[in-house]
């Protein structure tokens, strides 16, 4: 979450992001779940107005667009979102970018954040999936195939010998269905049959979770 632009930390750090203070590793680490097992892939999106002032629309790096959104003085807006302020803070890193009038932090996140973005005619990165439906015309992807932008998402069966009542058998059993190729091979084809997006909504991950 955002600090404003004076005091320390750069574009991307994000002094005021919510976060619970959980992540996969104290999770799994402090005994409350198994080992993770990779499933599946999204990308999150640099969006921005269809009017592109920085002139960014398909530009296949972030780094590069942010770059040029930065250059030309265009409003970018930044989340207080802690997925999002890591994804902000590697590509500002990455293009050398420091703060001015065009980074605006905002105390909101996910789609509140989204809708300011879509208000102000700002540049935004979204991590959240496909563009809510109401926002969809006034926000559309400007960078969406950067793998620089990938998050996996992994699944996480609870440690019976910690936490009572757990069917870890059947937990055990859907992860195991997650990671089969016939539903790994649905997770791929998801991407333009429903949405009509030309690249997947969602990338197949389980191959990083079979033994060699």
């Amino acid at each position: 979450g955002g600090g404003g632009g004076g005091g320390g930390g750069g574009p991307g750090s994000h002094r005021g992001a919510r976060s619970s203070g959980m992540t996969t590793e104290s999770f799994v680490l402090g005994g409350h779940g198994l080992w993770p097992a990779p499933f599946l892939s999204l990308g999150a999106m640099l969006l921005g107005p269809p009017s592109d002032p920085a002139g960014v629309l398909g530009y296949a790096s972030a780094v590069a667009a942010i770059q040029r959104i930065a250059a030309t003085n265009s409003l970018y807006l930044v989340p207080a979102d802690p997925l999002t302020a890591y994804f902000d803070q590697l590509v500002f890193t990455l293009g050398d970018v420091t703060e001015g009038a065009w980074w605006t932090p905002t105390t909101e996140a996910g789609e509140d954040a989204l809708a300011l973005a879509a208000k102000h005619r700002a540049y935004t990165i979204w991590a959240g999936g496909p563009i809510p439906a109401p926002l969809a015309q006034s926000l559309v992807p400007m960078v969406s195939t950067d793998p620089l932008l990938r998050r996996d998402f992994v699944s996480i069966v609870v440690n019976p010998a910690k936490v009572g009542g757990v069917n870890a058998v059947g937990a055990e059993a859907l992860q195991g269905y997650l990671v089969e190729p016939a539903t790994q091979a649905t997770v791929y084809s998801y991407r333009g049959k429903a949405k009509g997006e030309p690249e997947p909504a969602m990338l197949p991950d389980g191959a990083d979770d079979v033994a060699i």
